[in-house]
């Protein structure tokens, strides 16, 4: 207990040294002064800090956009498969088989659920195709070479295409 209260002590005597100290020094008048500048001093320093918050948060909401927004270039892969007949939609599958077994777009050309994409697209375009009938009489018209024609055959032909 007895040190409590000479830690007690101590305290009051350095607080009446500060007194002292500025009152000797400065009036209640210099003091205010001094007050209202500290806190305007401590206003604008918060204020730039909000400020430099708000600038920090819609940074990192633009590099978020940036980092979520596609590339709009496309990879050496993407470019093989593109020239080699995949058409758009393959290659979002492709994409998406790449994210989950990792490696290259390639690679993932070789993966089984690739390949049984790819049957059912074959399957459904040969479906497609028997169910159009064949025609007849389409209204087709062969054209002939002009080079393999005589000159009254030309002269027949010009004159059947204009209508004469």
């Amino acid at each position: 207990m007895d040190n409590t209260i000479e830690a007690a002590d101590g305290i009051n005597s350095a607080e009446e040294q500060a007194l002292e100290i500025i009152a000797d020094t400065d009036s209640v008048e210099v003091i205010k002064q001094k007050y209202e500048r500290a806190e305007q001093a401590r206003l604008q320093i918060t204020a730039r800090a909000k400020k430099a918050e708000a600038e920090l948060k819609t940074l990192k909401q633009q590099n978020q956009n940036l980092q979520d927004k596609p590339t709009d270039s496309l990879s050496r892969d993407e470019v093989i498969l593109l020239a080699q007949g995949v058409d758009e939609k393959s290659l979002e599958l492709l994409k998406k088989i790449q994210k989950v077994n990792g490696g290259s777009l390639l690679q993932a050309k070789e993966d089984e659920l690739f390949k049984t994409y790819q049957e059912k697209l074959e399957r459904e375009k040969l479906s497609e195709k028997s169910r159009l009938g064949a025609s007849r009489g389409s209204g087709r018209i062969e054209t002939k070479s002009v080079s393999s024609m005589s000159r009254d055959d030309h002269a027949q032909a010009w004159k059947e295409a204009v209508g004469r």
